[in-house]
């Protein structure tokens, strides 16, 4: 197998679950839309390219606050993903939620 010339190469931020609620991870354990991949340990959610323009339709679709907010912090960092994961990155400057 080669390399290819020029793949494209996505981008996702990595956040530990704690900075969620217990309640927020089940709700988005619920969500169909919005690209949400459940699995074992948290999701994985896009992020579109233009958040700042899908952002309400993401809080009509029943994605939690503190989610929305870490989605923006995604896209703040060119991010075309969130990833909740259990194992995931704690950061200092984000609140926790100790399950």
């Amino acid at each position: 197998m080669k390399k290819l010339k020029n793949p494209t190469i996505l981008k996702s931020l990595d956040v530990s679950t704690i900075h969620i609620t217990q309640e927020d991870m089940q709700k988005m354990e619920e969500v169909t839309t919005w690209g949400c991949i459940p699995y074992e340990q948290g999701v994985t959610i896009h992020v579109p390219t233009d958040w700042h323009t899908y952002r309400s339709s993401a809080e009509k679709a029943g994605i939690p606050p503190n989610v929305i907010d870490l989605m923006t912090v995604a896209s703040l960092h060119g991010c075309q993903y969130l990833v909740l994961d259990g194992d995931g990155t704690i950061y200092a400057e984000l609140e926790e939620h100790p399950w």
